[in-house]
Parts: structure tokens; sequence; C-alpha cells
């Protein structure tokens, strides 16, 4: 799906600036008529404008982040809603590691080139309003120099055409409907002077004008705005010389007179026409050049295509740099105070509190059964969502049921199993969520075990996995952070869905390598023996094995990193 971006790409507007002011100069400029030479122009000033404020963003379906189908099942795989109520039992040092504790901050992940230009940006946008300011100052001193001199000037004659006044200056110009005659102008060229003058207003020149000099106040940080603007003041006398020519006064008598007044016309007055300009060699190289109708057409039409080529590929170009992930409601983090009978085997289970990290392709609950710090232990379940047209479904396919009470509250609901035993009577078991900004700690915590595979500095940086063992437990570790995590894999595993529990830890280094293990009262140490850099060993004689960071572990650990470092997320789609 397209959709329209509106915003401020100088850029881009420059760019295609610059490729029509090529082929105008290439193909069109004194080679065509000039009312298809300022077609072009002013298509090529909207063009840019355009391109300048709107831009294309191309909403795409969510692809998956990491590949699934290497998950290993295992024999009893546990259900998420199980898993919620249940954290697996730690029967080694993998599931037995506790409490993170990092000094890395969250804002060391924002960069510093990020941050400059954060700080740059509310600058760069009065600077901007205070170009079009300029701009549009300039358009209104035109407007009341032009009504004051109207006033100082005496009337030589009026018609229902223009109003012709005499003045003090040394070269004829109209403004609007008027027409300002030197008094020091010679009577022979008076005539021609009149007739061109008469022009510019019969072919509204000056209200075209202003209305490209708002234009260019919009656009007046592009250069080649400027030089349309400039060229566009050039068809224009060209217009005018055409139709002087066209009506039978000789060639040679009106281009003597252009000679005779001719001045550098480089005053700040952008909206008047003149009658001799700086650009009197380029009117008479026009008004002496031959080219047939056949041609031109043939030009006009040439270089419009190219304009419309230019404005897909800059449409193209936008849709592929512009692309936004198709959203669905929940992404975000969601917190919920588990205080009710569980679904599971035990009559009770006892308060924690749980969140759920919804991305765009996955969600992760992870509930504390205690947590102090980044001191914790923790159940999780986990699945994949995506949108199907316009409904949220989970790995199974099924749509997911959640009712929004308010903007930060809703409610969903899971199948109670048949083997629970707990005091819940209902089939189905209602859940409800309120909104909630991630906790540092928990961020810190998880953005480190995600992080484990990246850093070397430390021998027990990385991933650890029990040497000869088929059950998912693993041991991430990153310079003094570490997290044990037991993952339990969807008995199908064509499904992205998962369960289990984990700890977190402290590594410390002394004389050995010690793991500080703590369960939340008690804190004891484990030693480690460095066999080689890709295996250790436990004082248990637990044997483990430098791993690959398993695709499915990083995704699920992403969930948190991209919803907790992206707090936009938490909000409504």
């Amino acid at each position: 799906m397209i959709s329209v971006l509106f915003g401020i790409y100088p850029l881009m507007g420059i760019v295609v600036a610059a490729l029509l002011y090529t082929v105008y100069r290439v193909a069109l400029r004194l080679k065509c008529s000039a009312p298809q030479s300022m077609t072009y122009i002013f298509c090529a000033i909207l063009a840019t404008t355009l391109s300048t404020f709107i831009s294309l963003n191309r909403t795409v379906e969510p692809a998956l982040s990491y590949v699934t189908t290497s998950v290993s099942p295992t024999l009893s795989a546990t259900s998420p809603e199980k898993s919620t109520a249940t954290t697996p039992a730690s029967n080694n040092m993998v599931e037995d590691v506790a409490n993170l504790n990092t000094s890395e901050s969250i804002g060391n992940v924002t960069s510093s080139a990020a941050s400059l230009f954060q700080n740059v940006m509310p600058l760069l946008k009065w600077v901007y309003l205070a170009g079009i300011l300029v701009i549009i100052v300039n358009l209104v001193l035109q407007l009341l120099w032009y009504i004051r001199e109207r006033r100082q000037c005496d009337i030589i004659s009026y018609d229902s055409d223009a109003t012709i006044y005499s003045t003090d200056t040394q070269v004829p110009f109209s403004f609007g409907r008027s027409i300002f005659i030197p008094t020091t102008l010679d009577e022979h060229i008076r005539p021609f002077v009149l007739d061109h003058e008469r022009c510019h207003i019969r072919h509204n020149h000056f209200r075209k004008l202003c209305i490209l000099q708002t234009l260019l106040a919009a656009n007046w940080f592009n250069p080649f705005v400027w030089l349309f603007f400039r060229e566009m003041k050039l068809q224009q006398e060209c217009e005018v010389d055409h139709d002087i020519l066209a009506k039978g006064i000789n060639r040679i008598d009106y281009q003597m007179s252009l000679l005779k007044v001719c001045i550098g016309n480089g005053n700040w007055r952008l909206i008047q026409s003149s009658f001799g300009t700086k650009d009197i060699k380029q009117r008479l190289l026009f008004m002496n050049n031959q080219t047939s109708k056949r041609k031109t057409r043939l030009r006009i039409s040439m270089a419009l295509s190219i304009m419309a080529i230019i404005i897909g590929g800059a449409a193209t170009f936008a849709c592929q740099t512009n692309t936004t992930v198709r959203r669905h409601p929940l992404e975000g983090c969601w917190m919920m105070d588990f205080t009710r009978p569980a679904g599971s085997g035990e009559e009770y289970y006892p308060p924690f509190r749980q969140y759920a990290f919804y991305n765009h392709d996955t969600f992760f609950t992870p509930h504390f059964n205690y947590r102090n710090g980044m001191l914790f232990r923790f159940g999780f379940s986990g699945e994949e969502v995506k949108l199907r047209n316009d409904t949220l479904v989970n790995a199974y396919g099924e749509p997911m049921v959640y009712r929004f009470i308010n903007e930060s509250t809703f409610q969903s609901d899971w199948k109670r199993q048949k083997n629970d035993n707990s005091l819940v009577t209902t089939e189905i078991v209602t859940d409800q969520w309120t909104k909630a900004s991630v906790p540092d700690d928990i961020i810190q915590a998880f953005l480190a075990a995600y992080e484990a595979d990246q850093h070397h500095e430390k021998p027990l940086d990385g991933v650890w996995k029990e040497e000869g063992k088929t059950e998912e437990n693993y041991l991430l570790c990153n310079d003094t952070l570490a997290m044990s995590i037991c993952y339990v894999p969807d008995a199908d595993k064509t499904i992205y869905r998962f369960s289990g529990g984990g700890l977190s830890c402290t590594i410390k280094y002394g004389q050995q390598t010690i793991l500080a293990v703590g369960d939340g009262h008690v804190t004891t140490d484990i030693h480690v023996t460095l066999e080689d850099n890709d295996h250790i060993t436990l004082d248990s004689n637990e044997h483990l094995v430098r791993v690959a960071m398993p695709p499915h572990i990083k995704r699920m650990l992403s969930t948190v990193k991209d919803v907790g470092l992206n707090p936009n997320k938490n909000s409504l789609y």
C-alpha cells in the first residue's frame, strides 16, 4: 500500500530540479516556442515543489526477523498458557544463574550523530522559515514600490488595456496593468515599447510572476528553482518579442530599439517586466532563429516524457527509501499484575508482575517470580503474530481475541487446559493488560543477553550450551552480565511458539572465573574452568560449549530490544 508523507525533503527537491533543469537547457532553451518552454518550466517548478514537500511511503507486510525452522523440539512441549503459570524447575547451573549488573545505560544506544542532528533540526526549521519570510517580504515591498511609483508618476494616457505613466527611470517596464515610460525615451522607440508592454499585460505575465515568486519562496534554498524563475522571465520576453514580430513590424527596427534601451537590469524587483534586459543577446538569437513546428513539438514531447520518467523515478526511490512495516494495535509494552489462580496443575500461584512485549511479528511475555533490580527469576511464553488482512492472528493462524477498554487497556482471552486443577471455573480466562513503560533494568538485562555474541573482551563473552544435551538450555554472557534461558519450543517446529524460564546473573573475574548465582535470598559462587576458548567446565562437572546465537533465541530477545528502545511503539497504531 502506498501512502503520502508530508514534510520537507530538500535533497530530493534539489535532485529533481537539477535533472529537470538539465533537460531544459539541453532540449528546450531557445529551441522551441516560448509558450512551450514556459509550460515546461512551470511544470518543472511544480514538480520540484511537490518533490520537496511530498514523499511516498510504502507500507509492507512484516517479514520474519529470523529463521525459526531450526528449532529442535523437545519431547514434552509446554503450552504458552501453562508456562505462564509455571517456572521450570532448576536442576543445573545454566538454569540457576541470577542477577545482571550493568553500568551501560540505554542512552548510549543513540549515536552522537543522531543526537547532533536532533539538536540542529529546530535551528534549520527556523532558518527555512526565515528564508520564506525574506522572499515574501520582498514580494510585498515590490508591490508597495509599484503602488508608490504609480502615485508619484504622471498619467500620460489611459485606456481599457493599460494606464501609461511617465517615470524618471532609465528603462521602460510594466507592473500589473500599468506601463511606465521614461521621460527621456526616444519618440521613435515609444511605439515599440507600448506594443511590447501591452503584450505583457495581455499574457498576464505579472500575475504569473507573482505566483512563481510564491513558489520560489517555498523553494528558496534550491538554486535550480532560482534558475527556472530567471528562465521564465526570459521566456516571457521571448513570447512578447514573437507577438510583436508576428504583427509585421520591421524586425531590424524592433531589434535596434531593444539595443538602444538595453541596460543591465539586475534590480530587486523580480515581478516587473522590462523592455530592455541583460538577456538581450538571447532574445535576439531567438528572434532570428528559425525552427520548424514539427521539431519543436518533438522536443517538448521528449522533454515532458523525460520529466515524467524523472518524477516516476523519484517516486519509486521514495517508496524504496520510505518503507513502513504495517503495525498492529498491540505493538508496545503492556503490563499485568497476575494474582488470580493459574491455569496449571498448582492450586494457586503466588502474585507476580508480567510484561507483554509485542513487536510487529512476535510477542514475548516474561513473568517475574521475583525481581530486585536486575536480579530476577522469570518464566516466559511467546509466539509469532501477524496481520492477515486486518486481523491479528497467532502462530496457528487463529484470530487473537482482544478488546480495548480504553486507549491504555485491553483484555485478552485464552482457553483453560483440560488438566487445570486450579480454582478457575470458567473455560475461557480473561487477562487485562495496561500500557506500560519498560523498566530500564529489564531492557538492560535482555539487551545484554541479545548482544552476548557481539562482545569478545572477556573469556566468557558469548553464548554457551550444555554439551551433548538436546534440551535448549543456554547461558548468554556479555562482559560482566549474563542470563540463563531454558527454552522450550513448540512440538511442531514449523510453528513459531515457545515457552520456558530463566535467571539473571553477575559475572566476576578474580584469580578464577566466578559466576555469582542468586536465588533472591542466597548468593553462592560457582567456579568455572576455562578448558579452551570454546569449552568451559563448571565445578558441578557440567560441560558447556560455545555456540552461535540461535536465531529463535535472538528473535525472542529482539522483541524486548525493539519495543524497549523504541518508546513510540508504546501507543496505538
